[in-house]
């Protein structure tokens, strides 16, 4: 049987983790606890494609595991007016990098949806649009 499911528990106490294991054996289930961490790349790629329309207004991002040389790594956080990643391209060009926070919009059937998404599966947004992005986040988690 190929069946997964998966749950998430926002604000979860710390007891969690303990009641889970002793209701999995009780009950014969095989289940893993894990805090996810989401790749932002595929989350924005998901969501655009989802969507239809690209992240608007990209303010604010936060790039980590950036090599400078075989002795140091490095993590930037960008502020912008404009789109962040223009700057974070011109100021570590061809690096690889790990996007660790990210803070954009995107306009979703005519609204214009603000939000802070990041690597921890933290997501701020208004309640109202949580049905327009929390598909195309469960889906970039399944993804990988």
């Amino acid at each position: 049987d190929n069946q997964r499911l998966m749950m998430v528990v926002y604000e979860a106490p710390k007891s969690l983790k303990s009641f889970l294991d002793n209701f999995s054996s009780l009950y014969n289930f095989e289940v893993g606890f894990f805090t996810p961490e989401l790749d932002i790349n595929l989350f924005q790629q998901v969501l655009e494609v989802n969507t239809g329309t690209k992240l608007d207004n990209a303010g604010k991002v936060k790039a980590s595991r950036i090599v400078l040389d075989k002795n140091s790594k490095a993590v930037i956080e960008i502020t912008s007016i404009k789109n962040v990643f223009d700057s974070l391209d011109k100021l570590i060009s061809s690096r690889n990098y790990y996007i660790d926070k990210l803070a954009t919009s995107i306009s979703i059937s005519g609204y214009v949806v603000g939000f802070e998404v990041s690597k921890g599966c933290n997501l701020k947004l208004c309640n109202e649009h949580m049905n327009l992005i929390l598909p195309s986040l469960k889906e970039a988690l399944l993804k990988q």
